[in-house]
């Protein structure tokens, strides 16, 4: 939920009159289960690992990867190593 609140003044004959505006926006999320077979699973987590790399270091250059998928009842844990050149001070 977002709750936004100000005064600003208004000019009413030369005077500038307090006023009050707020907008308040509520959001609703509904749970839901997904149902992806082992390989979906894997490749969507291979795709989002890569993308926070590059959000984070956009000119990496991708030189090797190290990935492990396992599957314990529903879940599936994916880990990934990478191994990029970057510039991370920049």
């Amino acid at each position: 939920m977002i709750l936004r609140h100000f005064q600003p003044e208004v000019p009413l004959l030369g005077l500038a009159l307090p006023c009050s505006v707020e907008e308040t926006c509520r959001y609703v999320q509904q749970p839901e289960t997904l149902h992806r077979t082992e390989a979906q699973a894997a490749a969507l987590a291979r795709l989002q690992s890569l993308q926070a790399l590059y959000a984070a270091w956009p000119d990496a250059e991708h030189i090797a990867r190290k990935e492990d998928c396992t599957v314990n009842g529903n879940v599936l844990d994916y880990t990934v190593t990478y191994t990029v050149a970057a510039d991370i001070c920049g």
